[in-house]
């Protein structure tokens, strides 16, 4: 079945394939032709495939300030939600993907709450929705419940 020039079927074998590390989020922009993908680690990772949506490859990576928890793309920008510990603030990281030289800017690294776990675009404001578990210990001295 196709909309438009958009097939709405499954290929029955992948297309292409690249590591990206244990991915666990991605967002893919569909202007510049790139995908962005997060895996719990310190890890932000560009990646790029053909028009037909194979050959794969790396692009870039960065190294955050934090764990990765979520990463969503829109047009050139990419904002990361970015954890060290679920009682710390977080933060969002806003980057620039400047798709001829191949390289993310930082443009923006604001708070982003307690453990921000999900981030999308709504028009050019970013939102988070935050964990903010308790630690461990929550119930005795030594808890923390932010």
């Amino acid at each position: 079945m196709t909309s438009g020039n958009i097939s709405t079927s499954a290929p029955s074998s992948p297309l292409g394939s690249i590591d990206l590390g244990g991915a666990e989020i991605l967002d893919w922009s569909g202007q510049g032709r790139f995908g962005a993908a997060t895996g719990g680690d310190e890890q932000l990772r560009i990646f790029a495939y053909n028009k037909n949506f194979t050959k794969a490859r790396e692009l870039a990576r960065q190294t955050l300030r934090g764990d990765a928890q979520a990463v969503a793309v829109k047009g050139n920008r990419l904002a990361v939600a970015v954890s060290d510990d679920k009682t710390e603030q977080g933060l969002v990281q806003i980057f620039r993907w400047n798709p001829s030289k191949q390289k993310l800017k930082l443009t923006e690294s604001v708070s982003g709450g307690f453990l921000p776990d999900s981030i999308a675009w709504s028009g050019d404001v970013v939102v988070t929705a935050n964990e903010g578990e308790p630690n461990d210990f929550y119930g005795v001295e030594d808890g923390v419940d932010p």
